[in-house]
């Protein structure tokens, strides 16, 4: 202490004191130590400088890390992550498809960017683009998009017009609001016949063309017919394996390896590396392989009607959803080793589409 050098943590122990000193003072204290007949032995090191010395042979660690200090800074010109902010109604996909064709990508030069050129090409093909701004922030290139204002949409799309049936019925109400009626509740009608003239007159008798305006609802007819085989394969799912792949500028470089079928289902999930909170090039992909087994049995006479039933359902779901007060008249079947299943769908819709009606007024 009277030289100034200072022990931290001393601990006495049996026989001797236990501290920590900063390497300069132990070069000093070596000589107090001497005249003092104190004996000093070093149990550990810590420090920088201790674990760099453990090193010192080992050339190939110092050439990786002089190599990838240069590596970082050569691709300080280059383009890391690209960010999107501004977008919603445009497909973000397609967008960054264009500024790839445009030049702009991650592993693109930033010397050789023409940033304005490729807002202008970008503002050429997205016409729902009212402004946009490049800006290079180090490595990473953030764009700025303000879409512009939707446009209301106009009621009718044509000026004048007919309404016409889209498919076969029977007519069950009309509401015109705007237009001539040619059908009565009750009539058939046929696919593409005249429903609502675009032609109406008005009490003193004069005809002028209206944009035809009406409900027309109509009682139409589905016929849905499927078959399935008494023998059900099913696909049993087995352990899940695993493999990884480091992705640097899109180059992927796997890391370990396991065969994938074509009947195995993945799921891949990529983890960014962020160096100093920033993102870098370099990406971490883990797939996880969920191998399939296909395997075969006889279904019983229920489960083989429930799938057809679960096929009519989703019949029903995805092409009759414009469509209310469905009935059906459903039978199933068996010949041999195969269900059938017959259903005839009666339902109440609208069938009225429009249909342009050019009129020459010389």
């Amino acid at each position: 202490m009277k030289n100034g050098i200072a022990v931290f943590d001393p601990m006495p122990e049996k026989g001797y004191i236990k501290g920590s000193m900063i390497v300069s003072d132990y070069r000093c204290v070596r000589k107090i130590a001497k005249a003092s007949s104190v004996k000093l032995r070093i149990i550990s090191r810590h420090g920088l400088p201790f674990f760099i010395h453990k090193f010192r042979h080992r050339f190939g660690l110092l050439v990786g890390v002089a190599l990838f200090l240069i590596l970082t800074l050569l691709l300080q010109g280059y383009v890391w992550t690209i960010e999107v902010n501004g977008v919603k109604t445009l497909s973000e996909t397609q967008l960054i498809t264009a500024l790839e064709s445009s030049g702009l990508k991650e592993g693109a030069f930033k010397g050789t960017l023409d940033l304005h050129k490729i807002e202008r090409k970008i503002l050429l093909d997205f016409e729902q683009i009212g402004w946009m701004s490049i800006n290079l922030l180090g490595t990473h290139a953030e764009i700025e998009i303000k879409e512009k204002a939707l446009v209301p949409q106009r009621e009718y799309g044509s000026e004048y017009s007919n309404i016409k049936a889209s498919k076969d019925g029977i007519i069950l109400s009309t509401n015109v609001r705007r237009g001539t009626v040619e059908v009565k509740s009750g009539s058939a009608v046929s696919q593409g016949q005249l429903l609502v003239g675009g032609i109406s007159e008005n009490k003193l008798g004069d005809i002028h063309f209206v944009d035809a305006d009406a409900d027309i609802v109509a009682e139409t007819s589905y016929s849905f017919l499927s078959t399935m085989d008494e023998v059900a394969i099913y696909n049993a799912v087995q352990e899940s394996a695993y493999r990884s792949a480091v992705s640097f500028f899109r180059i992927e470089l796997p890391v370990t390896f396991y065969p994938k079928r074509d009947s195995d289902v993945s799921n891949v999930s990529c983890n960014k590396l962020y160096l100093f909170d920033s993102p870098t090039p370099v990406c971490v992909f883990t797939e996880e392989i969920i191998p399939i087994k296909t395997e075969k049995r006889i279904l019983t006479e229920k489960e083989a009607k429930e799938r057809l039933e679960t096929e009519l359902a989703l019949y029903k779901l995805f092409n009759l959803q414009q469509t209310s007060s469905i009935k059906a008249e459903t039978q199933i079947t068996k010949t041999g080793k195969t269900y059938e299943i017959k259903s005839e769908i009666k339902c109440t819709e609208d069938i009225g589409v429009k249909e342009n009606l050019i009129v020459n007024t010389e």
